[in-house]
């Protein structure tokens, strides 16, 4: 498959159906953050517009993920307790109105 191909074969290596980006190499993230220049365990605007630049994708489809990475992350740590916190203060706010 080559760049820019699209994904003929789903289960094809490197394809990643519905995705914007169709060509996807067998690279690990060092691998990738070596060759654009940045650190491996993070996603900027710098690095997103990086990986825009080398998948030939946007930068807001590499924030868009990041983005959406944080906010599951944040979601799972959600204690009940703090959730708990936050209605009861949701109501008794509610009462006050």
């Amino acid at each position: 498959m080559g760049r820019g191909s699209g994904c003929d074969e789903p289960e094809e290596r490197g394809c990643a159906e519905g995705s914007e980006t169709k060509w996807v190499p067998a690279i690990n993230a060092n691998m990738l953050a070596k060759a654009i220049g940045v650190p491996a365990n993070r996603i900027t605007g710098d690095t997103a517009v990086r990986f825009g630049a080398f998948f030939n994708t946007t930068a807001e489809f590499w924030m868009n993920l990041q983005k959406t990475y944080e906010l599951r992350l944040a979601e799972k740590s959600l204690s009940g307790r703090v959730t708990r916190k936050i209605q009861e203060n949701r109501e008794a706010l509610g009462e006050a109105v």
